[in-house]
């Protein structure tokens, strides 16, 4: 069996199989490269801690009252507030400054939030402000009984 084509009928042919070989061209126009860019998202465990605190320094005398204060250096990467806690059995009269500015008797075993912050900080220096009932005499201050924490609290 013999195909013929009449001359006819090829233009059609020819349409046709353009039409097919244009739509494939046509589905490639859309492609292009470009830069794209990633986000990377990294999620860091709640952390804090206290690297050091500095001896008292006076700032301020009365007759009964001396005043020091200490710069406790500090890291967190989330929210958190910074504690002074009175030493058990200690039998010193010891005020410290509340993150509110005003001073607070801090009793045996008691704690007093003294600085804090909603979001992590980084480093951070944080002066403590003390009053104390110490005799007034030359030289330097008497150790303060006092310890100092940092509770972390990633949903302040």
């Amino acid at each position: 069996m013999r195909y013929c084509v009449s001359a006819a009928r090829i233009p059609a042919l020819l349409a046709g199989l353009l039409c097919l070989q244009s739509s494939v061209a046509a589905a490639q126009v859309g492609l292009a490269s470009a830069i794209g860019s990633v986000a990377l998202v990294a999620h860091v465990d709640p952390h804090g801690t206290i690297s050091s605190v500095t001896p008292p320094r006076e700032t301020g005398r009365t007759r009964l009252l001396r005043e020091a204060v200490t710069t406790v250096r500090l890291f967190s990467n989330t929210g958190y507030r910074l504690i002074v806690r009175g030493l058990a059995g200690s039998t010193s009269r010891v005020w410290v400054q509340a993150a509110t500015g005003e001073f607070v008797p801090l009793t045996p075993g008691g704690s007093v939030t003294v600085a804090g912050n909603t979001r992590g900080s980084g480093e951070t220096l944080q002066d403590v402000h003390f009053r104390f009932e110490a005799p007034v005499s030359g030289g330097t201050l008497p150790p303060l009984p006092v310890g100092y924490e940092i509770a972390i609290d990633p949903t302040l």
